[in-house]
């Protein structure tokens, strides 16, 4: 699937805070930020959507391999 990328703005300072303190829990920005667009994802999309989505990517998955 096409991924896209979200341009994100913080201050340097605040950036740079993150970034230590997330070194500590061994994890960077962007893996944190993943986690909590994939959070969203779950809590707002309906389950409904989301299966239909799986099944989707299942299926186009398999046509790429043949």
């Amino acid at each position: 699937m096409e991924q896209f990328i979200v341009p994100v703005a913080l201050e340097q300072e605040r950036w740079d805070a993150l970034q230590l303190y997330l070194a500590k829990e061994q994890t960077t920005i962007e893996a944190a930020l993943q986690q909590a667009l994939d959070e969203l994802y779950l809590k707002y999309v309906p389950l409904s959507v989301q299966e239909y989505l799986r099944l989707c990517r299942t299926r186009d998955e398999a046509e790429s391999a043949e």
